[in-house]
């Protein structure tokens, strides 16, 4: 069992990460839609930035293991 704890550990980090670091790339491509969205919501699209920042850097840090 502890083989495959070693084994699955690292890859479920990674299609996790994938979620948030695939959704911060989309919110780069798709800039002006995504803040358009973000003002319709009532979220300030100035926030944008940080947003994607976040979903990046923390989808990397999953991957690390933080």
């Amino acid at each position: 069992m502890n083989k495959l704890q070693n084994f699955s550990a690292p890859v479920g980090r990674i299609f996790l990460a994938a979620i948030f670091i695939m959704s911060g790339l989309g919110k780069i491509t798709n800039y002006a839609g995504t803040q358009g969205y973000m003002d319709a919501m009532g979220v300030p699209g100035v926030m944008l930035p940080l947003v994607i920042i976040l979903e990046v850097l923390g989808g990397i840090a999953i991957v690390a293991g933080y």
